[in-house]
């Protein structure tokens, strides 16, 4: 199944909504893509605080969020319709390092 262009856009708004909010004022996110044995990776990368590996291992769960205002949704939701694209989603995140997702979804 391939993604329609509302759900498309509902995953990249997700990844970057929270990387500007990872980030500290000022800071960087840099977004790279490259085309790769018939796959699109997507690498979204900040420059913000990163996670410890307990809070990292939780990402993704729904309803797990370490912001006040969060719904702890955006990124069990983007991995779920990029999954069900046949894509993946994965996160790296080291502590003082910042977070980097990758997103690999099959060309059409």
């Amino acid at each position: 199944m391939r993604l329609d262009d509302a759900s498309l856009k509902q995953v990249w708004l997700n990844l970057l909504q929270n990387a500007l909010e990872a980030s500290a004022e000022g800071g960087k996110i840099r977004v790279t893509l490259a085309v790769d044995g018939g796959r699109a990776r997507v690498t979204i990368a900040d420059d913000g605080a990163g996670m410890t590996p307990d809070v990292l291992a939780r990402v993704g769960e729904p309803f797990f969020t370490t912001r006040a205002q969060g719904t702890g949704l955006g990124v069990h939701l983007s991995r779920q319709l990029v999954q069900g694209a046949g894509g993946t989603l994965e996160l790296t995140s080291r502590p003082g390092a910042g977070t980097t997702l990758q997103v690999a979804l099959p060309l059409a």
